[in-house]
């Protein structure tokens, strides 16, 4: 499928949802490990473990995971969700423009809303959402214990700027591996 896609590489990983155990680890391209000498550069590296990258919208189940599990609010709690949502001199939109929308949380995952997270995560505010990325595992090793792991990295709440709460309830800001959101 990476050359479907016309992509450099790609990463799987598969994890059983009532273990958290790793069923499936692969990166393409690869290389015989009898012959790593042999091996493209770079090829020999597992990026599922070792690659950090912005999550992205990936991450705002983990946002709404934390309001869910808080009781702040229930996959029918409705947001109104304006065109463009201005916060700390920042404008914030959605991937598409639309005009002003009633969405409830199962809406603002389903439609992907970057407005409608950043005013979900808005409920429980910067130091609970902050404390949800943390027991979530952001910024922190796996326990896997594999040489050059990435933790990823999460900024310190004293040092978010005026705008790392709204961009980093929707996946920005902070750094994941492949392994850990997918663990999320």
């Amino acid at each position: 499928r990476v050359e479907f896609a016309q992509a450099e590489s790609g990463t799987l990983v598969a994890i059983s949802p009532k273990t958290g155990k790793i069923l499936a680890l692969a990166t393409y391209p690869t290389f015989d490990a009898n012959k790593p000498g042999e091996a493209l550069p770079g090829v020999t590296v597992n990026h599922a473990l070792v690659d950090a990258y912005e999550p992205g919208s990936t991450a705002k189940v983990m946002t709404l995971a934390g309001l869910l599990n808080e009781g702040l609010a229930n996959p029918n709690t409705a947001l109104t969700i304006p065109p463009v949502l201005k916060r700390n001199g920042k404008t914030f939109r959605d991937h598409e423009p639309h005009g002003t929308l009633r969405l409830t949380m199962t809406g603002v995952l389903a439609k992907s809303s970057n407005i409608g997270t950043i005013q979900a995560a808005e409920l429980m505010g910067p130091e609970m959402f902050n404390s949800y990325l943390t027991k979530f595992g952001v910024g922190q090793a796996t326990g896997m214990q594999f040489p050059g792991e990435s933790k990823g990295r999460l900024p310190k709440l004293e040092n978010w700027s005026g705008t790392s709460f709204p961009t980093c309830a929707f996946g920005q800001g902070y750094m994941v591996t492949a392994v850990q959101i997918a663990s999320m």
